[in-house]
């Protein structure tokens, strides 16, 4: 399932980005870059952020509508699942068949975000219920370029429901 083209311009018409899509593109490259000269002033910002106004401190903001609705929907579950979906990896997304016994999620731990008065085990096999399994990052060691700054990298589980409105939102996180 792929297309042989060797410039976007090859595409069928119907993928193309529009115009206003590949003005997008063009400003945030250019305000992308112009971030990227803040970075050298990063290790005078050691503080953990709390909300978009801490980033914005530090960097110019890129303006656009998905943007502007992402900031300020950021911290909702609703846009934790779109993320997830429509991110950098969503193929690391797959329908839960069974629950892994490294992840002991019950029926009562998540009932209180299920919607359909079906339990845990029934939401399963009625396709409801997606996993992320980020086991392939256990043991590796966190980035260490900068001395300054101590970074860490999990190997998380998320467990997601897809529910009645058809959003896919998240119902159980496993970070160790």
């Amino acid at each position: 399932m792929s297309i042989d083209a060797d410039r976007h311009k090859d595409l069928p018409r119907d993928i193309q980005f529009d115009s206003e899509k590949g003005v997008d593109f063009v400003l945030n490259y250019s305000k992308a870059i112009e971030n990227l000269f803040v970075n050298q002033f990063m290790h005078m910002f050691q503080s953990s952020w709390n909300d978009f106004a801490d980033f914005e401190r530090i960097f110019v903001r890129i303006k656009n509508t998905i943007s502007e609705y992402v900031m300020q929907h950021w911290k909702e579950d609703f846009m934790f699942g779109y993320q997830f979906l429509n991110g950098c990896n969503p193929i690391m997304f797959q329908k839960c068949i069974k629950l892994p016994d490294k992840f002991p999620v019950t029926h009562k731990m998540v009932s209180v975000s299920l919607e359909r008065d079906l339990t845990l085990e029934q939401e399963i096999e009625a396709g409801n219920i997606y996993i992320v399994d980020y086991e392939v990052l256990e043991g590796i060691s966190a980035n260490c370029t900068d001395p300054c700054t101590l970074q860490y990298l999990a190997a998380p589980i998320c467990l997601l429901y897809k529910n009645t409105q058809n959003k896919i939102m998240p119902i159980a996180i496993q970070v160790q």
